[in-house]
């Protein structure tokens, strides 16, 4: 029982502890968003300086289909335009590392010396130019050959001037070659992971030499290997990531009048698993 001199509290009052929870979660989410649009600029960045399109790995990703029967729902009215842009900025990220795992960024030889480079350059038989469409790395007779990424083995046996070759198809249009194997260690229809041995160095086919002929194709048409070998680091941090921290870093779903997401993992260990609740 109140004294009747007494006053019930303002509402306002009462829920100012709430609107400051809400707000800290809120700046929690722009947060999160700064720092997946951050990471996807640079990212989409280092794809077109090895002269890549990020379309070509978004468009094609597998976790980017949608559909299902159109079931409406109530769905509140009045959420923060914010959840969405977050949600959509980690969507794409996490679509494009993902896919990013296709792109050849395993250096395929531990030890070597760069004997001949990509381009065209004086034939070592004929002594005439010659386009090179390779790289040629010379290391010891029998040096481990590894994938450069995750693929599906399409050649592994004699192929004319390759001599001993490991051709591996990665997905999105890329596909890298091994030449001059003194050793296969795979066969036809064999799914390797990056990192695994696919050969053994050697001098087989039309070559001077105990090396690797590393070749790196798109859509058929080689390129150079030389950009990708200089990005490897780069580019195994971005696709570790995409395959440690799983689709979205940062977590939004809705349930029923609920919004609830994680961004722990966005804003480097602040926060937690946070809920907005509104009805």
């Amino acid at each position: 029982m109140l004294p009747r001199d007494a006053a019930p509290a303002p509402v306002d009052s009462a829920l100012e502890p709430f609107r400051k929870v809400e707000n800290a979660q809120l700046a929690f989410v722009d947060k999160a968003t700064d720092a997946a649009r951050a990471r996807l600029q640079g990212t989409q960045s280092l794809l077109r300086r090895l002269g890549l399109d990020p379309n070509r790995f978004v468009a094609q990703s597998d976790i980017t289909g949608t559909g299902g029967p159109y079931v409406p729902v109530n769905a509140p009215s009045d959420a923060d335009p914010r959840f969405k842009s977050l949600f959509v900025s980690w969507k794409k990220l996490a679509a494009l590392e993902t896919a990013m795992a296709a792109i050849p960024s395993y250096v395929p030889v531990k030890s070597f010396s760069t004997t001949s480079t990509y381009g065209v350059r004086y034939d070592p038989f004929t002594g005439n130019t010659a386009m090179h469409a390779g790289l040629d790395m010379a290391g010891s007779h029998g040096e481990p050959i590894y994938a450069a990424a995750d693929g599906l083995v399409t050649t592994g046996g004699r192929s004319g001037a390759y001599g001993n070759l490991v051709e591996l198809a990665h997905g999105k249009g890329l596909a890298t070659r091994y030449g001059h194997l003194s050793a296969i260690t795979v066969r036809p229809g064999e799914q390797v992971r990056q990192g695994q041995m696919i050969g053994r160095m050697g001098s087989t086919g039309r070559s001077t030499g105990t090396h690797l002929h590393y070749e790196i194709r798109i859509d058929g048409r080689a390129v150079n290997p030389r950009p990708y070998l200089d990005a490897s680091a780069f580019m195994l941090a971005a696709q570790n990531r995409g395959e440690a921290q799983g689709p979205i870093d940062a977590t939004l779903i809705a349930e029923d009048d609920n919004v609830t997401f994680d961004l722990a993992a966005a804003t480097g260990g602040q926060g937690g698993m946070s809920r907005i609740v509104r009805n």
